[in-house]
């Protein structure tokens, strides 16, 4: 019987340490409750801030996405023309030479295409490096802090 009432005893002892564990976790989970609310009141106009800024940079990246997709298009059609143009008139130039200016003509037009070609090479890479500039600047603008001091 002894045993039986320590048993018990033993028993109610955890329960009461139960339930004061479990009380003291609710408060606090309640005290952490309010600093979480009092915090997220205090990040809310940062936050709305750097929601705004997001949904700009998104549009701005969009904007150029769209601008270097139908740049790229563009360019490549015109190079495409341009080359198949000077590609056809090469070969018609090359089936009638005959003396040696011909000749001399027709390598000045091969060198005008070399040189075209060197000047869409050029014209291609500094786009990239403009649409590679304004990412990195978007990436620097993201990583800023206080948007009114920008």
């Amino acid at each position: 019987m002894a045993t039986l009432f320590i048993e018990i005893a033993n028993r109610y002892c955890r329960f009461f340490a139960i339930e004061r564990a479990v009380e003291q976790l609710t408060q606090t989970v309640g005290a952490a409750s309010s600093q979480l609310q009092i915090l997220s009141a205090d990040l809310a106009p940062f936050a709305l801030r750097h929601r705004r800024a997001a949904h700009s940079i998104s549009e701005q990246l969009s904007s150029i996405a769209v601008v270097r997709s139908s740049s790229t298009r563009i360019e490549d059609a015109v190079m495409s023309l341009m080359l198949s143009s000077a590609n056809h008139r090469l070969r018609h130039f090359g089936s009638l030479i005959s003396t040696p200016a011909q000749l001399v003509l027709f390598e000045s037009a091969i060198s005008e295409l070399e040189k075209l070609t060197l000047l869409l090479e050029r014209h291609v890479v500094l786009q990239r490096q403009v649409i590679y500039g304004t990412a990195r600047l978007i990436r620097c603008l993201q990583k800023t802090d206080s948007w009114e001091d920008v």
